[in-house]
């Protein structure tokens, strides 16, 4: 063998080298890759700035700064941001209110972006105070097309949100939104048509001017007001009718949480029941333990249900075991409880994932089925739990 032969080290195959460039996660390590070869360079920014999902408000500003400079090359890679700006103890602070700008100048370059969530301490905060007209502005020069959209916000005033249903309305390719409960107030809306919407979590009057013009939609998440403030049920319900048949998966509930709503939240539900024909999972907020049974039992088809979904209210001391509500309903495959967290965040613990109770599954004792998953909430960031598991 010739000696200069004997010195070539042996030569990587290009397909290895870019599925390790896949399966890399670490943001340093993508960024180190991006700079040893030119044949790999693109290949590992793409990896690098499609995704940005760490909880870090420093990493975020890195993040987006890094786009900035580099004009709309690197910014037209990104297809998904989670922005996450919430201090669950304090207000944000002048440098974190200014990591926001930065956030929102980035996303004006980010043309190719179909994932978007954002969860803030305060809107109006960070957009100037209250003399801000339009807390979601910041987002009406933005050109990209969204497929997913999720905003969550602690303040629950309804004109945090102004010029937000514009702003859905230039969104037609949405799949999935996820608005946050707000003290509704019926201010007027525009209409929203989203044909491709597959999920809406949405208070009442974002849901009633978005779900008439749904077609494939079969997951609806509704928050309404237990004030009773955002309409009728029955006549809402009717205008919707068609909508609601579709509907596959239904989670209801009323907020803010009464310790005494009079029935309220059963009542309301009892004018949508008779439109779901094809239920197979429902999820029941605000109920108490009997009136979730009521529920159950009251739905048009109730042979149908697969999977509910029951939290307990605050003041609620008797909790239903699975195995007994099974037996109850031989039809029912899966129970899920809440998992809540022991910190709590503004009087309230926060839900960190669910409990999953099979039927099939086999446990010393047939009243006592066993847990069969945990499903942790960043699982639900993008996916109902009812999605995630075998059905």
């Amino acid at each position: 063998m010739d000696e200069s032969q004997s010195t070539i080290s042996p030569r990587i195959p290009p397909e290895l080298i870019l599925r390790i460039v896949e399966l890399t996660k670490d943001s340093a390590t993508l960024a180190a890759l991006a700079l040893t070869c030119k044949g790999i360079t693109m290949d590992a920014q793409k990896r690098h700035y499609t995704s940005f999902t760490e909880k870090s408000l420093k990493t975020l500003n890195d993040f987006c700064s890094t786009v900035l400079e580099d004009g709309a090359k690197k910014a037209s890679l990104v297809r998904r941001l989670d922005a996450d700006f919430r201090s669950p103890f304090r207000a944000l602070s002048v440098e974190e209110i200014v990591v926001y700008r930065n956030v929102m100048s980035a996303l004006i370059e980010m043309v190719n972006l179909t994932e978007l969530h954002l969860d803030v301490l305060d809107v109006r905060e960070l957009l100037g105070g209250f003399d801000a007209e339009e807390p979601v502005s910041d987002l009406f020069d933005c050109t990209f097309r969204l497929r997913k959209f999720s905003l969550n916000v602690t303040a629950h005033r309804t004109y945090y949100y102004n010029g937000l249903d514009r702003f859905l309305a230039k969104q037609p390719t949405l799949q999935r939104v996820d608005l946050p409960y707000v003290d509704i107030q019926w201010n007027p809306l525009i209409n929203m048509p989203l044909p491709h919407l597959r999920l809406l979590k949405a208070p009442t009057n974002f849901l009633m001017a978005i779900l008439p013009h749904t077609e494939d939609l079969t997951m609806l998440v509704w928050r309404a007001s237990a004030e009773g403030i955002d309409g009728e049920p029955s006549k809402n319900c009717e205008k919707i009718s068609t909508q609601i048949a579709r509907i596959r998966y239904f989670s209801y509930g009323e907020f803010p949480e009464k310790i005494s709503s009079g029935g309220r939240s059963s009542s309301v539900f009892s004018s949508i029941v008779p439109y779901l024909h094809d239920l197979e999972c429902l999820e029941l907020f605000s109920f108490s333990g009997a009136e979730k049974l009521r529920a159950i039992e009251s739905l048009a088809a109730p042979e149908k249900l697969q999977m509910v979904l029951l939290h307990p209210m605050r003041t609620e001391t008797q909790v239903f075991e699975p195995g007994w509500i099974f037996s109850r309903f031989p039809s029912l495959r899966f129970i899920a409880r809440p998992i809540y967290s022991p910190i709590l965040v503004r009087g309230e613990r926060e839900i960190e994932g669910y409990a999953v109770f099979d039927s099939k599954a086999r446990s010393g004792c047939p009243l006592e089925p066993a847990e069969m998953y945990k499903i942790t909430s960043s699982e639900l960031l993008h996916h109902h739990i009812f999605e995630l598991l075998p059905h």
